[in-house]
């Protein structure tokens, strides 16, 4: 539809639309003026972009389409056949519900949106910097802004607080998320928020939404696996490594080294912050745990003490044999 057309369109369903210059209002006091006024205003500015004032209506704006799935389910594609959804020039999407909330907004990531003293730019206006245009996804004549299930817009704000909070992390986390290096950085950062007291909601958050921009698969918070990947871990390597850093030893446990375009990076965990250090060094040293060498010594004593006792090996090697095997068996080694 042309401008025109659309303009008169949104005014016929009862929104108030304004004239905006690339995202910015072109008319004082737009947030108190009647809508019978914004409409007029239109004809002093010429050819320009159009927004629609949030009256009694929420926005949710999400400026990275990978995060669509922290919100819904389904495509955006089926929920547009529900509610009005416009693909905006940057790449994001523009979900319109009905009623006001609380607005919030997470820079770079999304934003939530709603009442009189807001607005949002709305198809047919081109993207300022993209110069790509605005479109909705589905046939607005034939559909009703449709009003969020029970809770969505608490669900919504809890999501935007958390991508608002861990914003930052989440950045240097996605330059870093690889196929090789996600599933353990997931477990490591799960049980770094728990070790500070982060919700288990915000942990989730900061894990779906890396995986996501990544485009890789996300790994909930799990505890049991985070305590089953480190056993296996320490017996599959068979060595304790220290990761040294400044002269300092680091902790093993909450340390992980990943590969960037700069070369590898260490990432360090710690009580309040996450680290990422360009020099440090490795020391492998051998781990052989008293306690499983004990186990396997025991073992390997019975064993041998069955094979004496049929004749098949003397009396006399059987403590050379023992602790020959138990040496090379034990777990660690």
């Amino acid at each position: 539809m042309k401008t025109t057309v659309l303009i008169e369109y949104y005014y016929s369903r009862g929104l108030p639309v304004l004239p905006v210059a690339g995202k910015r209002a072109l008319v004082e006091g737009w947030p108190t003026k009647p809508r019978e006024e914004l409409i007029v205003s239109f004809k002093k500015h010429g050819d320009c972009n159009v927004a629609i004032r949030l009256d009694g209506l929420a926005v949710l704006d999400t400026e990275r389409p990978e995060l669509w799935g922290l919100f819904f389910s389904a495509s955006p594609e089926k929920i547009a056949t529900r509610t009005w959804i416009c693909r905006t020039g940057g790449g994001g999407f523009h979900i319109y519900f009905k009623g006001e909330v609380k607005p919030i907004k997470a820079s770079g990531f999304a934003e939530l949106r709603s009442g009189y003293s807001q607005y949002t730019v709305a198809p047919p206006s081109i993207h300022p910097e993209t110069g790509r245009p605005y479109m909705w996804l589905y046939n607005i004549e034939t559909v009703d802004i449709g009003a969020p299930k029970q809770g969505w817009e608490d669900r919504a704000a809890e999501i935007i607080g958390a991508l608002a909070k861990y914003g930052g992390l989440i950045q240097l986390l996605k330059d870093v998320w690889r196929p090789q290096h996600r599933h353990n950085l997931a477990l490591s950062l799960a049980g770094y928020f728990r070790k500070i007291g982060v919700s288990k909601k915000d942990a989730e958050v900061v894990i779906s939404a890396t995986a996501n921009i990544r485009r890789s698969r996300c790994y909930r918070d799990n505890r049991t696996a985070t305590r089953t990947k480190t056993v296996k871990d320490e017996r599959k390597q068979k060595k304790r490594v220290k990761y040294i850093v400044g002269g300092e030893v680091i902790d093993g446990k909450l340390v992980e080294i990943v590969e960037t375009d700069q070369g590898p990076r260490l990432l360090v965990w710690d009580e309040s912050s996450l680290t990422v250090c360009e020099n440090f060094k490795v020391d492998n040293t051998e781990y052989r745990p008293f306690g499983a060498t004990l186990y396997a010594l025991i073992i390997c004593w019975c064993a041998i003490s069955t094979i004496a006792r049929r004749g098949m090996l003397p009396t006399l090697y059987k403590p050379f044999f023992s602790c020959f095997f138990a040496f090379f068996t034990s777990p660690g080694i």
